[in-house]
């Protein structure tokens, strides 16, 4: 409400106050447009920010002073750790960076069939809220469920297809793919959600990782050293 401006029962015909997820930086609501939709609201914990600086804070603190006594601890270059962990979770407490990250997604895929991504309501989503299109579909470990009507070998075929079509040929891929964010859908489609991690590979990585894959279902091993030498 804070963030629109107006009262949950102007947006919303259905508001479900209990959460159906969370996870550290935020929680997830279901709900019902006053046009029908349903959606999903994500919404940030109070305060998260300034904990996670105050967290990252410590984190470092406590690394400059291992450093400081152990010379392993330095060759492990745990700031520098601690740091691309902190650019990480802070890009994630912005939404709509992660609603972005789903329209780029979708957009890179839209001569694909059969992957997609939520839509996103922009009007009731801010720095703070994301609100999407609800996902009805079966997760994509829940094995004996897809069975009755996917084919399972068909369908890991359009998983790894999709992920090698973001790795190789975007260079923007999803960066938190567990089995929570990806569903199939009753015709067989792939739609994954939770966009707040994502990985970028320029054309020297990807170059890189296509010899890499070439050389190891080779088995030309020395290849592979002689590579990452």
């Amino acid at each position: 409400e804070e963030e629109t401006n107006k009262k949950i029962e102007d947006i919303f015909d259905y508001f479900e106050k209990k959460p159906i997820a969370a996870a550290s930086v935020a929680q997830v609501h279901k709900g019902i447009l006053k046009n029908g939709n349903k959606v999903a609201i994500k919404i940030l914990r109070p305060n998260i920010e300034q904990t996670l600086f105050k967290d990252f804070k410590f984190f470092y603190g406590i690394c400059s002073i291992l450093e400081f006594f152990s010379n392993n601890c330095k060759r492990l270059s745990l700031r520098e750790i601690i740091l691309a962990f902190a650019n990480s979770s802070l890009d994630e407490i912005d939404l709509r960076l992660e609603a972005s990250n789903s329209e780029q997604l979708s957009e890179n895929f839209s001569d694909y069939e059969l992957f997609d991504t939520p839509d996103i309501h922009w009007e009731y989503t801010s720095k703070k809220i994301l609100t999407s299109e609800f996902i009805e579909g079966v997760r994509i470990d829940q094995i004996s469920d897809l069975k009755r009507n996917i084919n399972i070998e068909k369908l890991t075929t359009i998983a790894s297809e999709i992920f090698f079509y973001q790795s190789f040929r975007d260079g923007f891929f999803h960066g938190d793919l567990h089995p929570g964010n990806i569903f199939v859908d009753q015709s067989g489609k792939i739609i994954a959600i939770d966009f707040g991690i994502m990985g970028r590979l320029n054309l020297n990585d990807r170059k890189f990782l296509a010899k890499l894959f070439n050389f190891l279902l080779n088995k030309q091993f020395y290849k592979i050293a002689k590579l990452h030498q």
